[in-house]
């Protein structure tokens, strides 16, 4: 009879749009990656970053995907949910942990609020320092590679 015991992987799973990726987002990536052993990537589609920042990724979802399937630490990595708020994608992956950015406020807040009423289980938040906020938010990024 074989005595081992299986040890059951922790998933943590990250949110985000990473658009123009930068240091931020991979000093973001490798943060949470410390939190389990297997780092689970959800890249927001362009429909959801549209409705969440106004406007429209510069690069499209699949690109995206891809670009951060191609990152070092990343486990896997799925699109986000195309009912933004309905979050089938975090049911369906059931991660031990979930890890914000130090600004996804907007994202925390309405997770707690459905773990409270029992619409979500209870999952493990953790919230992420920022890597140089100043210099590496893709909102700042951006006007630098416009010029």
């Amino acid at each position: 009879m074989n005595n081992k015991i299986r040890k059951r992987r922790t998933k943590v799973l990250v949110f985000g749009t990473f658009d123009l990726l930068h240091k931020g987002h991979i000093y973001f990536l490798k943060q949470a990656r410390k939190f389990g052993d297997a780092l689970i990537a959800i890249v927001a589609r362009d429909s959801s970053a549209m409705d969440l920042k106004n406007r429209k990724p510069r690069h499209g979802e699949r690109a995206r995907l891809a670009a951060v399937r191609g990152i070092p630490g990343v486990s896997k990595t799925f699109l986000g949910d195309k009912i933004l708020g309905s979050y089938s994608v975090l049911k369906k992956l059931q991660p031990d942990t979930i890890c914000f950015g130090y600004d996804q406020y907007g994202l925390e807040t309405d997770l707690r609020a459905r773990m409270e009423t029992g619409e979500l289980p209870r999952i493990k938040i953790i919230r992420l320092k920022a890597y140089k906020p100043e210099k590496f938010k893709t909102s700042i990024v951006a006007k630098y590679r416009d010029q």
